[in-house]
């Protein structure tokens, strides 16, 4: 199950330390190669990249949903706030 998109960015981040982590070990790459360079020359997309590719193709699953409801969960709610009411007896 995947549940990256509710992981905090502390998280997430920690996930794409050990990730880059295991990369530079695996290729012996120099203390001077870029993260950056190991993600683009492996063909291995960086944390967040994967995780908004994976959103995306949610919202996207769920908007062609033939369930209406399932589709009405990508729209934003509107916020209402309530006014506070001032009594009459508070002055």
């Amino acid at each position: 199950m995947q549940l990256w998109g509710t992981a905090s960015r502390s998280n997430i981040t920690i996930i794409q330390r050990v990730q880059s982590y295991i990369l530079k070990h695996i290729t012996n790459a120099p203390w001077f190669i870029k993260t950056r360079e190991i993600h683009e020359n492996l063909n291995m997309p960086m944390v967040k990249d994967e995780i908004s590719t994976h959103g995306d193709k949610y919202i996207k699953r769920l908007q062609k949903h033939p369930n209406k409801l399932a589709g009405q969960l990508t729209v934003p709610e509107s916020i209402r706030r309530l006014k506070k009411r001032r009594d009459i007896f508070d002055h």
